[in-house]
């Protein structure tokens, strides 16, 4: 591999990195919006609703919640936001096996996993 053949390699490497580093960004904050829409949610209902629910109960319906409200982000960004990228015209799991690859190398990252970064998502 001559020298013009491994430039272009780690631009397109590099461009891989920015754009899952991109999708992530954008999965945490989803996740945290999807929380909180599930707390503003809950805590909307009424006083009569709310007093039928234990504490237990009322945090198995944030998570509920939230897992919904997630969901329906996932499936917006992959039907609006995927096909919108160059790469994903071929491809619509191209983003989704990017965060998957990121996730792979932190799990072999031993400065990722000394780091307390992790417990984000």
């Amino acid at each position: 591999m001559d020298n013009q053949q491994q430039i272009k390699k780690n631009m397109d490497l590099k461009d891989k990195r920015i754009q899952s580093f991109q999708a992530r960004k954008d999965k945490q904050i989803a996740y945290f919006n999807s929380l909180n829409a599930a707390i503003s949610f809950l805590n909307g209902l009424s006083e009569s609703d709310k007093s039928h629910l234990s504490e237990k109960d009322y945090q198995e319906n944030i998570m509920r919640w939230r897992d919904w409200f997630f969901e329906q982000w996932q499936n917006w960004y992959l039907d609006n936001i995927v096909p919108s990228l160059p790469e994903s015209k071929l491809d619509n799991k191209f983003h989704k096996d990017l965060i998957e690859e990121d996730e792979k190398r932190e799990l072999n990252d031993e400065e990722y996993q000394r780091s307390n970064k992790k417990d984000i998502i």
